[in-house]
């Protein structure tokens, strides 16, 4: 694959690949794709699901931030508190809430609006 080759790709696609600037942009259309989709049953969101917990657990710190950012928009159009809850929130209490303190901030975002979902 060329140098900007990924760019073209799918989201679930560039969510996966190695290069962390592939992943970044891969989180940064999820994270608008999940803002204007309302509906948890649409492809763009089951496709999506089955990274959510490899993602939050993203070894490039930047990588990670994005990621969080998109968990928390996907997080926020959910109708069910029940969809990737244990992947997502088992993701974040392993490795994001020993991170730094804006990573930190935005997985503690993450189980506050998976408990406001629950209410």
């Amino acid at each position: 694959m060329g140098d900007n080759e990924w760019e073209k790709l799918p989201i679930e696609d560039k969510v996966v690949l190695k290069l962390w600037k592939a992943r970044v942009d891969g989180y940064e259309e999820a994270k608008k794709m999940f803002r204007m989709v309302d509906n948890e049953k649409t492809k763009e969101f089951t496709s999506y699901l089955g990274f959510l917990q490899k993602s939050v657990t993203d070894n490039n710190a930047i990588a990670q931030e994005k990621e969080l950012l998109a968990t928390l928009a996907f997080v926020e159009n959910i109708a069910e508190s029940s969809i990737a809850f244990s992947d997502v929130v088992s993701g974040v209490v392993t490795k994001v809430l020993k991170g730094k303190p804006k990573v930190k901030q935005i997985g503690m975002d993450i189980c506050l609006m998976y408990l406001e979902k629950e209410k």
